[in-house]
């Protein structure tokens, strides 16, 4: 499993559309064996989740996100945990543990 998590020096950035980088977990036997940050680049708010599936992302982690947001990472099949906050390690350790709620299709947070 590839898990990303909007991200922005160490902690988890509220706004997925917005964010410039994301810190990608490798996860096999839900033990995390490697992570890197990437930088969005030229990738915008319509197209980050181009980006999330070129990099085989199968799971994101985030504060908040709209509608066009779930749709673009539902039809990439990205699973969506949004109203995440805080260190992104912290969070990947409580999502190991099962402590995150899964999101699925439901407009998630932000409103515009």
């Amino acid at each position: 499993m590839i898990v990303a998590i909007t991200y922005e020096n160490g902690n988890v950035f509220m706004h997925y559309g917005k964010t410039r980088q994301f810190k990608i977990y490798e996860i096999d036997n839900n033990e995390i064996k490697s992570s890197r940050v990437i930088d969005c680049g030229e990738y915008s708010h319509h197209t980050l989740a181009d980006l999330l599936a070129l990099n085989n992302v199968d799971t994101l982690i985030c504060g908040g996100l709209g509608g066009h947001a779930v749709e673009s990472l539902m039809a990439k099949n990205i699973r969506i945990f949004n109203n995440a906050s805080g260190n992104v390690d912290i969070v990947i350790n409580e999502f190991l543990k099962g402590n995150l709620s899964f999101s699925g299709a439901s407009e998630c947070g932000c409103h515009h």
